[in-house]
């Protein structure tokens, strides 16, 4: 008569199971595309999610569509400090290189739903007081002719400042 052990095991979550279930159905460059692309709509918030969007991810680019020139501009100028604060979000570890592309924004599928929940998620920690912009960058928003985009853009740098 044979006698079955049995086997001990724990419950696994679905996040550390959705892995292994991408790579036997061969669609985790998607799965990483997907995550890339909602990784980008938390990390510049609703106010920029909304001129620019993440559109597909090819090996570790990041392709972002933008509304207009100037913000394509602005952005490329923030860029070093987009992917910082990228690579710091969930999902966002993968993106080594962000490409700016000018077209209409509506046509690409955003994560608003996503972003809204983040940012009516209570904080956990009081938000720290940012640091002063450096006098450079000061200059170089001065410079940018939209209002609203350089309130944007002022917002972002000072959020990218106070954590570090």
């Amino acid at each position: 008569m044979l006698i079955r052990k049995k086997r001990k095991s724990t419950p696994e979550t679905a996040s550390a199971l959705l892995p292994s279930v991408f790579k036997r159905l061969r669609i985790e460059d998607l799965a990483r595309g997907f995550q890339a692309q909602q990784a980008f709509a938390r990390a510049v918030g609703p106010t920029m999610a909304a001129r620019a969007r993440a559109e597909k991810l090819r090996g570790s680019t990041l392709f972002i569509r933008v509304s207009s020139g100037p913000w394509a501009h602005q952005l490329h100028a923030l860029k070093a400090e987009l992917l910082e604060k990228l690579r710091r979000t969930p999902g966002g570890e993968v993106v080594q290189e962000l490409r700016f592309v000018v077209g209409p924004v509506e046509a690409v599928p955003g994560w608003e739903g996503d972003a809204r929940r983040t940012a009516a998620r209570p904080k956990e920690t009081p938000p720290a007081e940012p640091e002063p912009l450096s006098d450079d960058l000061v200059r170089a928003l001065a410079d940018v002719g939209d209002d609203e985009l350089r309130a944007a853009l002022t917002r972002a740098a000072a959020g990218l400042r106070s954590r570090r």
